[in-house]
Protein backbone atom coordinates (compact mmCIF):
# COMPACT_ATOMS: atom_id res chain seq x y z
CA UNK A 1 0.00 0.00 0.00
CA UNK A 2 2.88 2.36 0.85
CA UNK A 3 4.49 1.55 -2.51
CA UNK A 4 1.30 2.41 -4.37
CA UNK A 5 1.08 5.68 -2.44
CA UNK A 6 4.69 6.52 -3.31
CA UNK A 7 4.15 5.77 -7.01
CA UNK A 8 1.03 7.93 -7.08
CA UNK A 9 2.84 10.80 -5.41
CA UNK A 10 0.55 10.70 -2.35
CA UNK A 11 3.40 10.07 0.12
CA UNK A 12 7.05 11.06 0.00
CA UNK A 13 10.19 8.91 0.24
CA UNK A 14 10.66 9.71 3.96
CA UNK A 15 7.21 8.38 4.90
CA UNK A 16 7.74 5.31 2.72
CA UNK A 17 11.01 4.56 4.52
CA UNK A 18 9.26 4.90 7.89
CA UNK A 19 6.59 2.40 6.85
CA UNK A 20 9.24 -0.10 5.74
CA UNK A 21 11.03 0.31 9.09
CA UNK A 22 7.80 -0.36 11.06
CA UNK A 23 7.10 -3.51 9.04
CA UNK A 24 10.59 -4.82 9.79
CA UNK A 25 10.20 -4.10 13.51
CA UNK A 26 6.75 -5.76 13.74
CA UNK A 27 7.69 -8.89 11.80
CA UNK A 28 11.32 -9.52 12.68
CA UNK A 29 12.17 -7.85 15.99
CA UNK A 30 8.91 -7.74 18.01
CA UNK A 31 7.99 -11.51 18.12
CA UNK A 32 11.32 -12.74 19.61
CA UNK A 33 11.34 -9.81 22.03
CA UNK A 34 7.85 -10.62 23.30
CA UNK A 35 8.64 -14.34 23.64
CA UNK A 36 11.68 -13.55 25.74
CA UNK A 37 9.74 -11.08 27.86
CA UNK A 38 6.90 -13.46 28.79
CA UNK A 39 8.72 -16.82 28.76
CA UNK A 40 8.36 -18.85 31.99
CA UNK A 41 10.02 -22.10 33.01
CA UNK A 42 6.94 -23.16 35.01
CA UNK A 43 4.62 -25.77 33.39
CA UNK A 44 1.28 -24.39 32.25
CA UNK A 45 -2.06 -25.70 33.52
CA UNK A 46 -5.35 -25.17 31.79
CA UNK A 47 -8.54 -24.88 33.83
CA UNK A 48 -12.22 -24.49 33.07
CA UNK A 49 -13.55 -20.99 32.55
CA UNK A 50 -16.93 -21.61 34.13
CA UNK A 51 -19.16 -19.88 36.59
CA UNK A 52 -17.45 -17.31 38.82
CA UNK A 53 -19.50 -18.63 41.73
CA UNK A 54 -21.31 -21.90 40.90
CA UNK A 55 -24.77 -22.09 42.45
CA UNK A 56 -24.71 -25.86 42.85
CA UNK A 57 -21.97 -28.40 43.55
CA UNK A 58 -22.96 -32.04 42.96
CA UNK A 59 -20.62 -34.88 43.90
CA UNK A 60 -20.94 -38.58 43.08
CA UNK A 61 -18.62 -41.00 44.86
CA UNK A 62 -17.95 -44.21 42.92
CA UNK A 63 -16.36 -47.39 44.29
CA UNK A 64 -13.10 -47.13 42.30
CA UNK A 65 -11.16 -44.67 40.16
CA UNK A 66 -11.40 -47.06 37.20
CA UNK A 67 -15.19 -47.07 37.44
CA UNK A 68 -15.21 -43.26 37.55
CA UNK A 69 -13.12 -43.16 34.36
CA UNK A 70 -15.48 -45.61 32.69
CA UNK A 71 -18.42 -43.49 33.82
CA UNK A 72 -16.97 -40.31 32.30
CA UNK A 73 -16.62 -42.14 28.98
CA UNK A 74 -20.32 -43.07 29.15
CA UNK A 75 -21.40 -39.55 30.12
CA UNK A 76 -19.83 -37.78 27.13
CA UNK A 77 -22.16 -39.26 24.48
CA UNK A 78 -25.17 -38.73 26.74
CA UNK A 79 -24.50 -34.98 26.87
CA UNK A 80 -23.52 -34.82 23.19
CA UNK A 81 -26.85 -36.37 22.18
CA UNK A 82 -28.50 -33.49 24.03
CA UNK A 83 -26.61 -30.98 21.91
CA UNK A 84 -23.94 -30.14 24.52
CA UNK A 85 -20.39 -29.42 23.39
CA UNK A 86 -18.13 -31.63 25.52
CA UNK A 87 -14.64 -30.15 25.87
CA UNK A 88 -11.80 -31.95 27.64
CA UNK A 89 -9.82 -29.14 29.20
CA UNK A 90 -7.12 -31.18 30.93
CA UNK A 91 -6.76 -34.95 30.72
CA UNK A 92 -4.09 -34.93 33.43
CA UNK A 93 -6.33 -33.10 35.90
CA UNK A 94 -9.60 -34.69 34.73
CA UNK A 95 -11.27 -31.39 33.82
CA UNK A 96 -14.18 -31.14 31.39
CA UNK A 97 -16.62 -28.43 30.40
CA UNK A 98 -20.08 -29.00 28.92
CA UNK A 99 -21.74 -26.11 27.08
CA UNK A 100 -25.08 -25.63 25.40
CA UNK A 101 -26.52 -22.18 24.81
CA UNK A 102 -26.42 -20.45 28.22
CA UNK A 103 -25.80 -23.69 30.14
CA UNK A 104 -22.25 -24.20 31.42
CA UNK A 105 -21.47 -27.34 33.44
CA UNK A 106 -17.98 -27.98 34.80
CA UNK A 107 -16.95 -31.58 35.54
CA UNK A 108 -13.90 -32.55 37.58
CA UNK A 109 -12.87 -36.21 37.72
CA UNK A 110 -10.96 -36.50 41.00
CA UNK A 111 -9.97 -40.04 41.89
CA UNK A 112 -13.15 -42.05 42.41
CA UNK A 113 -15.32 -38.92 42.59
CA UNK A 114 -17.14 -36.94 39.90
CA UNK A 115 -17.77 -33.32 40.89
CA UNK A 116 -20.14 -31.13 38.88
CA UNK A 117 -20.39 -27.34 39.17
CA UNK A 118 -23.37 -25.65 37.56
CA UNK A 119 -26.17 -23.20 38.10
CA UNK A 120 -29.13 -24.48 40.10
CA UNK A 121 -31.33 -24.68 37.02
CA UNK A 122 -28.96 -27.16 35.35
CA UNK A 123 -28.73 -29.50 38.37
CA UNK A 124 -31.64 -31.73 37.23
CA UNK A 125 -29.94 -32.10 33.82
CA UNK A 126 -26.83 -33.39 35.60
CA UNK A 127 -28.92 -35.79 37.68
CA UNK A 128 -30.76 -37.12 34.63
CA UNK A 129 -27.49 -37.54 32.71
CA UNK A 130 -25.96 -39.49 35.61
CA UNK A 131 -28.97 -41.79 35.66
CA UNK A 132 -28.67 -42.41 31.92
CA UNK A 133 -24.93 -42.89 32.27
CA UNK A 134 -25.54 -45.43 35.02
CA UNK A 135 -27.91 -47.36 32.77
CA UNK A 136 -25.31 -47.40 29.96
CA UNK A 137 -22.65 -48.53 32.42
CA UNK A 138 -24.96 -51.24 33.76
CA UNK A 139 -25.55 -52.56 30.24
CA UNK A 140 -21.80 -52.74 29.63
CA UNK A 141 -21.21 -54.57 32.90
CA UNK A 142 -24.02 -57.02 32.17
CA UNK A 143 -22.44 -57.73 28.79
CA UNK A 144 -19.16 -58.53 30.55
CA UNK A 145 -21.06 -60.73 33.05
CA UNK A 146 -19.72 -58.75 35.98
CA UNK A 147 -22.24 -57.49 38.57
CA UNK A 148 -22.45 -53.80 39.47
CA UNK A 149 -23.64 -52.51 42.82
CA UNK A 150 -25.68 -49.51 41.66
CA UNK A 151 -26.53 -48.22 45.14
CA UNK A 152 -23.75 -45.61 45.17
CA UNK A 153 -25.09 -43.82 42.10
CA UNK A 154 -28.82 -44.38 42.51
CA UNK A 155 -28.95 -42.74 45.90
CA UNK A 156 -30.00 -39.14 45.55
CA UNK A 157 -30.44 -39.21 41.77
CA UNK A 158 -33.95 -37.87 41.83
CA UNK A 159 -33.98 -34.13 42.54
CA UNK A 160 -37.59 -33.02 42.49
CA UNK A 161 -37.36 -29.49 43.87
CA UNK A 162 -38.30 -26.57 41.65
CA UNK A 163 -34.75 -25.30 41.16
CA UNK A 164 -35.48 -22.43 38.78
CA UNK A 165 -37.54 -21.88 35.64
CA UNK A 166 -38.25 -24.92 33.45
CA UNK A 167 -35.95 -25.52 30.48
CA UNK A 168 -38.81 -26.49 28.12
CA UNK A 169 -42.48 -25.68 27.83
CA UNK A 170 -44.49 -28.80 28.61
CA UNK A 171 -47.35 -27.44 26.52
CA UNK A 172 -45.23 -28.05 23.41
CA UNK A 173 -45.18 -31.80 24.11
CA UNK A 174 -48.27 -32.59 26.16
CA UNK A 175 -51.98 -32.25 25.32
CA UNK A 176 -55.17 -33.50 26.96
CA UNK A 177 -55.42 -36.51 24.65
CA UNK A 178 -51.96 -37.62 25.83
CA UNK A 179 -53.06 -37.75 29.48
CA UNK A 180 -54.91 -40.65 31.17
CA UNK A 181 -56.34 -39.64 34.60
CA UNK A 182 -56.78 -43.29 35.67
CA UNK A 183 -54.91 -46.14 33.99
CA UNK A 184 -56.50 -49.59 33.98
CA UNK A 185 -53.30 -51.66 34.08
CA UNK A 186 -52.21 -53.31 37.31
CA UNK A 187 -48.71 -54.44 36.31
CA UNK A 188 -45.59 -52.76 34.97
CA UNK A 189 -46.08 -54.43 31.58
CA UNK A 190 -49.72 -53.37 31.34
CA UNK A 191 -48.95 -49.75 32.27
CA UNK A 192 -46.26 -49.44 29.58
CA UNK A 193 -48.50 -51.06 26.94
CA UNK A 194 -51.37 -48.74 27.82
CA UNK A 195 -49.19 -45.64 27.54
CA UNK A 196 -47.78 -46.83 24.20
CA UNK A 197 -51.36 -47.24 22.98
CA UNK A 198 -52.03 -43.61 23.90
CA UNK A 199 -49.12 -42.47 21.73
CA UNK A 200 -50.21 -44.80 18.93
CA UNK A 201 -53.78 -43.49 18.88
CA UNK A 202 -52.41 -39.96 18.71
CA UNK A 203 -50.50 -40.88 15.54
CA UNK A 204 -47.09 -40.25 17.13
CA UNK A 205 -45.60 -43.72 16.51
CA UNK A 206 -44.41 -44.99 13.14
CA UNK A 207 -43.65 -48.45 14.54
CA UNK A 208 -45.32 -49.42 17.82
CA UNK A 209 -43.34 -52.66 18.17
CA UNK A 210 -40.02 -50.84 17.79
CA UNK A 211 -41.14 -48.20 20.30
CA UNK A 212 -42.07 -50.88 22.83
CA UNK A 213 -38.76 -52.67 22.36
CA UNK A 214 -36.86 -49.42 22.99
CA UNK A 215 -38.71 -48.87 26.27
CA UNK A 216 -38.19 -52.44 27.44
CA UNK A 217 -34.53 -52.40 26.42
CA UNK A 218 -34.11 -49.43 28.76
CA UNK A 219 -36.11 -51.14 31.54
CA UNK A 220 -34.01 -54.30 31.30
CA UNK A 221 -30.84 -52.33 31.97
CA UNK A 222 -32.36 -50.61 35.03
CA UNK A 223 -35.88 -49.83 36.15
CA UNK A 224 -37.08 -46.27 35.55
CA UNK A 225 -39.16 -46.40 38.73
CA UNK A 226 -37.77 -43.50 40.76
CA UNK A 227 -38.77 -42.32 44.23
CA UNK A 228 -41.94 -40.75 45.63
CA UNK A 229 -44.32 -42.74 43.41
CA UNK A 230 -42.90 -41.46 40.09
CA UNK A 231 -41.80 -43.57 37.11
CA UNK A 232 -40.46 -42.24 33.79
CA UNK A 233 -40.21 -45.15 31.33
CA UNK A 234 -38.42 -43.99 28.21
CA UNK A 235 -36.33 -45.02 25.24
CA UNK A 236 -34.61 -43.86 22.08
CA UNK A 237 -36.05 -45.13 18.80
CA UNK A 238 -36.55 -44.02 15.22
CA UNK A 239 -40.19 -45.01 15.59
CA UNK A 240 -40.63 -41.30 16.42
CA UNK A 241 -39.28 -38.28 14.56
CA UNK A 242 -39.28 -35.95 17.56
CA UNK A 243 -39.57 -36.14 21.33
CA UNK A 244 -43.04 -37.37 22.35
CA UNK A 245 -44.58 -38.15 25.72
CA UNK A 246 -47.76 -39.11 27.51
CA UNK A 247 -48.83 -39.15 31.16
CA UNK A 248 -50.93 -41.59 33.16
CA UNK A 249 -51.99 -41.98 36.79
CA UNK A 250 -52.71 -45.10 38.81
CA UNK A 251 -53.87 -43.98 42.23
CA UNK A 252 -53.77 -47.49 43.71
CA UNK A 253 -50.12 -47.77 42.72
CA UNK A 254 -48.21 -50.38 40.71
CA UNK A 255 -44.99 -52.21 41.55
CA UNK A 256 -42.52 -50.62 39.12
CA UNK A 257 -39.30 -51.80 40.82
CA UNK A 258 -38.86 -48.30 42.23
CA UNK A 259 -35.65 -47.18 43.94
CA UNK A 260 -37.41 -46.75 47.29
CA UNK A 261 -39.51 -49.93 46.99
CA UNK A 262 -42.74 -47.91 47.01
CA UNK A 263 -45.56 -48.33 44.43
CA UNK A 264 -45.48 -45.92 41.48
CA UNK A 265 -48.55 -43.76 40.83
CA UNK A 266 -47.45 -41.12 38.30
CA UNK A 267 -46.11 -42.36 34.96
CA UNK A 268 -44.51 -40.25 32.21
CA UNK A 269 -43.58 -42.29 29.12
CA UNK A 270 -41.10 -40.52 26.84
CA UNK A 271 -39.66 -41.47 23.45
CA UNK A 272 -37.03 -39.55 21.51
CA UNK A 273 -35.45 -40.25 18.09
CA UNK A 274 -32.31 -42.35 18.03
CA UNK A 275 -30.65 -40.88 14.95
CA UNK A 276 -31.12 -37.18 15.60
CA UNK A 277 -30.67 -34.83 18.59
CA UNK A 278 -33.62 -34.31 20.93
CA UNK A 279 -33.82 -32.49 24.28
CA UNK A 280 -34.45 -35.67 26.27
CA UNK A 281 -32.45 -34.69 29.37
CA UNK A 282 -33.86 -31.16 29.38
CA UNK A 283 -37.35 -32.61 29.13
CA UNK A 284 -36.73 -34.92 32.09
CA UNK A 285 -35.26 -31.97 33.97
CA UNK A 286 -38.46 -29.99 33.39
CA UNK A 287 -40.61 -32.94 34.44
CA UNK A 288 -38.61 -33.48 37.63
CA UNK A 289 -39.01 -29.83 38.62
CA UNK A 290 -42.75 -30.08 38.08
CA UNK A 291 -42.99 -33.27 40.14
CA UNK A 292 -41.76 -31.84 43.42
CA UNK A 293 -43.77 -32.51 46.56
CA UNK A 294 -46.42 -29.91 45.77
CA UNK A 295 -46.57 -30.86 42.09
CA UNK A 296 -47.15 -34.53 42.90
CA UNK A 297 -49.88 -33.63 45.36
CA UNK A 298 -51.70 -31.45 42.82
CA UNK A 299 -51.44 -34.05 40.05
CA UNK A 300 -52.77 -36.88 42.22
CA UNK A 301 -55.63 -34.62 43.35
CA UNK A 302 -56.59 -33.77 39.75
CA UNK A 303 -59.73 -35.41 38.39
CA UNK A 304 -59.44 -34.61 34.67
CA UNK A 305 -56.81 -34.53 31.95
CA UNK A 306 -57.24 -30.76 31.72
CA UNK A 307 -56.42 -30.31 35.41
CA UNK A 308 -53.33 -32.52 35.10
CA UNK A 309 -52.18 -30.58 32.03
CA UNK A 310 -52.60 -27.31 33.93
CA UNK A 311 -50.18 -28.55 36.60
CA UNK A 312 -47.54 -29.50 34.03
CA UNK A 313 -48.00 -26.27 32.08
CA UNK A 314 -47.82 -23.99 35.13
CA UNK A 315 -44.50 -22.87 36.66
CA UNK A 316 -43.27 -25.25 39.39
CA UNK A 317 -44.69 -24.44 42.81
CA UNK A 318 -42.40 -24.91 45.78
CA UNK A 319 -43.93 -26.97 48.55
CA UNK A 320 -44.46 -25.34 51.92
CA UNK A 321 -41.92 -26.47 54.53
CA UNK A 322 -43.24 -29.35 56.57
CA UNK A 323 -42.18 -30.34 60.06
CA UNK A 324 -40.06 -33.45 60.28
CA UNK A 325 -42.38 -36.28 61.37
CA UNK A 326 -41.73 -37.77 64.75
CA UNK A 327 -40.26 -41.23 64.87
CA UNK A 328 -42.70 -44.06 65.26
CA UNK A 329 -42.84 -45.96 68.52
CA UNK A 330 -41.16 -49.26 67.65
CA UNK A 331 -42.99 -50.96 70.50
CA UNK A 332 -46.17 -50.64 68.39
CA UNK A 333 -44.65 -52.90 65.70
CA UNK A 334 -42.00 -55.04 67.42
CA UNK A 335 -42.96 -57.69 69.97
CA UNK A 336 -40.69 -59.60 72.36
CA UNK A 337 -41.92 -62.77 70.65
CA UNK A 338 -40.72 -61.57 67.21
CA UNK A 339 -37.07 -60.99 68.12
CA UNK A 340 -34.38 -63.67 68.23
CA UNK A 341 -30.90 -62.94 69.66
CA UNK A 342 -29.39 -66.18 68.27
CA UNK A 343 -30.34 -66.95 64.67
CA UNK A 344 -29.57 -70.47 63.44
CA UNK A 345 -29.45 -69.82 59.67
CA UNK A 346 -26.12 -69.04 58.01
CA UNK A 347 -27.31 -67.94 54.53
CA UNK A 348 -29.29 -64.95 53.28
CA UNK A 349 -32.26 -67.10 52.26
CA UNK A 350 -32.13 -69.00 55.53
CA UNK A 351 -32.18 -65.81 57.64
CA UNK A 352 -35.18 -64.47 55.71
CA UNK A 353 -37.09 -67.74 56.10
CA UNK A 354 -36.27 -67.98 59.84
CA UNK A 355 -37.54 -64.46 60.55
CA UNK A 356 -40.72 -65.02 58.51
CA UNK A 357 -41.35 -68.26 60.41
CA UNK A 358 -40.96 -66.26 63.63
CA UNK A 359 -43.75 -63.91 62.49
CA UNK A 360 -45.91 -66.78 61.29
CA UNK A 361 -45.67 -68.47 64.69
CA UNK A 362 -47.32 -65.37 66.19
CA UNK A 363 -50.11 -65.39 63.58
CA UNK A 364 -48.78 -62.24 61.87
CA UNK A 365 -48.18 -63.86 58.45
CA UNK A 366 -50.97 -65.75 56.70
CA UNK A 367 -48.83 -67.38 54.00
CA UNK A 368 -45.10 -67.70 54.83
CA UNK A 369 -44.20 -68.96 51.34
CA UNK A 370 -45.79 -65.94 49.65
CA UNK A 371 -44.13 -63.56 52.09
CA UNK A 372 -40.74 -65.19 51.56
CA UNK A 373 -41.05 -64.88 47.77
CA UNK A 374 -41.85 -61.17 48.10
CA UNK A 375 -38.71 -60.53 50.17
CA UNK A 376 -36.46 -62.65 47.92
CA UNK A 377 -37.77 -60.84 44.82
CA UNK A 378 -36.95 -57.50 46.45
CA UNK A 379 -33.45 -58.75 47.28
CA UNK A 380 -32.95 -59.76 43.64
CA UNK A 381 -33.41 -56.12 42.59
CA UNK A 382 -30.82 -54.69 44.99
CA UNK A 383 -29.49 -56.14 48.22
CA UNK A 384 -30.81 -54.56 51.42
CA UNK A 385 -27.53 -55.26 53.18
CA UNK A 386 -26.31 -51.90 54.49
CA UNK A 387 -23.11 -50.78 56.15
CA UNK A 388 -22.09 -51.39 59.77
CA UNK A 389 -23.44 -54.96 59.78
CA UNK A 390 -27.14 -54.11 59.37
CA UNK A 391 -29.65 -55.43 56.82
CA UNK A 392 -33.33 -54.52 56.41
CA UNK A 393 -34.86 -57.14 54.09
CA UNK A 394 -38.43 -56.17 53.24
CA UNK A 395 -41.29 -56.73 50.84
CA UNK A 396 -44.91 -55.98 50.01
CA UNK A 397 -47.20 -58.96 50.18
CA UNK A 398 -50.82 -60.04 50.51
CA UNK A 399 -49.67 -62.37 53.29
CA UNK A 400 -49.97 -59.59 55.91
CA UNK A 401 -52.75 -57.21 56.90
CA UNK A 402 -50.49 -54.52 58.35
CA UNK A 403 -46.83 -53.65 58.82
CA UNK A 404 -45.05 -56.36 60.83
CA UNK A 405 -41.43 -56.74 61.83
CA UNK A 406 -39.04 -59.42 63.09
CA UNK A 407 -35.49 -58.85 64.35
CA UNK A 408 -32.63 -61.31 64.61
CA UNK A 409 -28.91 -61.36 65.44
CA UNK A 410 -26.23 -63.65 64.00
CA UNK A 411 -22.97 -62.79 65.75
CA UNK A 412 -20.83 -64.79 63.33
CA UNK A 413 -22.27 -62.77 60.47
CA UNK A 414 -23.87 -63.74 57.16
CA UNK A 415 -22.95 -62.68 53.62
CA UNK A 416 -25.91 -60.45 52.72
CA UNK A 417 -24.37 -58.53 49.81
CA UNK A 418 -23.77 -55.50 52.04
CA UNK A 419 -22.69 -52.18 50.56
CA UNK A 420 -19.35 -52.30 52.43
CA UNK A 421 -18.70 -55.98 51.63
CA UNK A 422 -18.69 -56.93 55.33
CA UNK A 423 -20.76 -59.73 56.95
CA UNK A 424 -24.16 -58.71 58.28
CA UNK A 425 -24.99 -59.49 61.91
CA UNK A 426 -28.20 -57.59 62.67
CA UNK A 427 -31.34 -58.23 60.60
CA UNK A 428 -34.63 -56.31 60.65
CA UNK A 429 -37.22 -57.96 58.39
CA UNK A 430 -40.24 -55.82 57.49
CA UNK A 431 -43.41 -56.89 55.68
CA UNK A 432 -46.07 -54.43 54.54
CA UNK A 433 -49.34 -54.76 52.66
CA UNK A 434 -49.48 -54.48 48.87
CA UNK A 435 -51.50 -51.26 49.17
CA UNK A 436 -48.58 -49.59 50.93
CA UNK A 437 -50.72 -47.60 53.36
CA UNK A 438 -48.36 -48.10 56.31
CA UNK A 439 -45.55 -45.60 57.07
CA UNK A 440 -42.76 -47.93 55.91
CA UNK A 441 -40.08 -45.28 55.38
CA UNK A 442 -40.90 -43.62 58.68
CA UNK A 443 -40.66 -47.01 60.39
CA UNK A 444 -37.25 -47.71 58.83
CA UNK A 445 -36.06 -44.26 59.94
CA UNK A 446 -37.13 -45.10 63.49
CA UNK A 447 -35.30 -48.43 63.34
CA UNK A 448 -32.11 -46.80 62.08
CA UNK A 449 -32.38 -44.17 64.80
CA UNK A 450 -32.72 -46.85 67.46
CA UNK A 451 -29.73 -48.76 66.05
CA UNK A 452 -27.36 -45.83 65.78
CA UNK A 453 -24.29 -45.91 68.02
CA UNK A 454 -25.05 -47.39 71.46
CA UNK A 455 -28.33 -48.93 70.28
CA UNK A 456 -26.56 -51.14 67.75
CA UNK A 457 -23.98 -52.21 70.33
CA UNK A 458 -26.71 -53.11 72.84
CA UNK A 459 -28.58 -55.14 70.22
CA UNK A 460 -25.49 -57.09 69.18
CA UNK A 461 -24.52 -57.79 72.79
CA UNK A 462 -28.01 -58.93 73.82
CA UNK A 463 -28.09 -62.55 74.97
CA UNK A 464 -31.81 -62.85 75.72
CA UNK A 465 -34.99 -61.98 73.87
CA UNK A 466 -35.85 -59.39 76.51
CA UNK A 467 -32.47 -57.64 76.18
CA UNK A 468 -32.76 -57.45 72.38
CA UNK A 469 -36.32 -56.10 72.60
CA UNK A 470 -35.22 -53.46 75.12
CA UNK A 471 -32.33 -52.39 72.88
CA UNK A 472 -34.84 -51.64 70.12
CA UNK A 473 -37.60 -50.01 72.13
CA UNK A 474 -35.85 -48.36 75.09
CA UNK A 475 -33.54 -45.35 74.52
CA UNK A 476 -30.01 -45.75 75.83
CA UNK A 477 -29.34 -43.91 79.08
Amino acid sequence: IAGVGLAAGVIGPAIFAGVILMVVINTVIAPPALVGLFRSAAPGTRGPVGLAAPEREITFELPTMEMAEFFVAKLAPVFEEEGFFVHQISREHGLYQLRKDASVIDLAHQGAALRFSCRAGDAPVVQAAMYEGLAALERSVQALRKPLDARTIRTGLQQLDAGGPPELRMGDYLTERLIVPELTGTTKEAIIDELLDVLGRAGLLRDRAAAGEAVWDRERSMSTGLQYGVAIPHGKTDAVDRLVCCVGLKHAGVDFDAMDGEPSRIFILTLSPKSRPAPHLQFMSTVSRTLNTEGRRRILAAATARQILDVFAAPPVAAAPRPVPARLALADYVRPQTVRPHLHADTKEGVIQELIDLLAAQGLVKDPATACRAVIQREAQLSTGMEQGIAIPHGRTSAVDRLVCAVGVKREGVDFGAADGQPTRLFILVLTTEAGAEPYLQFVASVMGALSGPGRTRALEATTREELYAALTTPAE
